[in-house]
């Protein structure tokens, strides 16, 4: 886990593991989701903890699997979706239908970018007011007493 963000490791965790990659995660939502289920929380870098590492590695092994075919977001998609918040492991059988449509969005997303023309470049901000005059700090009663004094 990286102390700073890289191309590789670009999400930060939750649990106090810096910067980490797209399957870890993944991994700490099923896993944050598993302990909400059990009416726990997890603590910082939970993984360690012998109760924890077990599921852990579990669902990193099989969110790694699910990025060999799809992209992050599609699984961050499905797990988000009514159907998907469901799903308490990435193991679940039905969960693959939940990725099939939420996939077949995301290709469908893709395409009509690629079709599409870029955006027109938007319009020059004009500015038709007229700037507002210098702040001059009037006096106050202790410099115009000093300057007295200094009489």
């Amino acid at each position: 886990m990286a102390k700073k963000a890289t191309e590789h490791s670009r999400y930060e965790s939750r649990y106090g593991g810096g910067w980490v990659a797209p399957q870890q995660i993944l991994a700490e939502v099923m896993c944050e989701r598993q302990a909400a289920k059990e009416k726990t929380s997890l603590p910082a870098k939970f993984w360690e903890l012998p109760r924890w590492k077990k599921i852990f590695l579990l669902q990193l092994r099989l969110a790694l699997k699910l990025l060999e075919k799809h992209h992050p977001s599609v699984i961050s998609r499905a797990i988000r979706s009514p159907e998907g918040k469901k799903v308490f492991s990435f193991g679940a059988p039905f969960f693959k239908d939940v990725l099939a449509r939420e996939q077949e969005k995301y290709d469908a997303e893709i395409a009509s970018l690629a079709a599409a023309p870029p955006p027109p470049p938007p319009d020059p901000i004009v500015n038709d007011q007229t700037p507002r005059p210098d702040f001059i700090p009037r006096r106050s009663l202790r410099s115009k007493l000093e300057d007295f004094e200094r009489e």
